[in-house]
């Protein structure tokens, strides 16, 4: 495990606030980190998920924001 059964408080400001976060356009803040930006980085660290198929996901994403809201709501069904 990455972390194994805690989070020491370096490591999560290491975490929130790295270059690594924000080149895969992770980071929501550099104050903490989602559920999901935890997982995600944790795929990619452990080689689970690769840099490429993170950004797959995220162009695949981003043509379906219509509204640019980094949602997918009923909005973007209708634009």
């Amino acid at each position: 495990q990455q972390y194994g059964d805690g989070l020491m408080e370096d490591e999560l400001w290491e975490l929130a606030a790295s270059d690594e976060m924000a080149s895969l356009d992770l980071s929501e803040s550099d104050k903490y980190v989602t559920r999901d930006e935890f997982c995600l980085i944790t795929l990619v660290r452990m080689g689970k998920a690769s840099v490429e198929d993170l950004k797959h996901c995220q162009a695949a994403f981003d043509k379906l924001d219509l509204t640019r809201t980094r949602r997918l709501d009923y909005r973007d069904l209708r634009a």
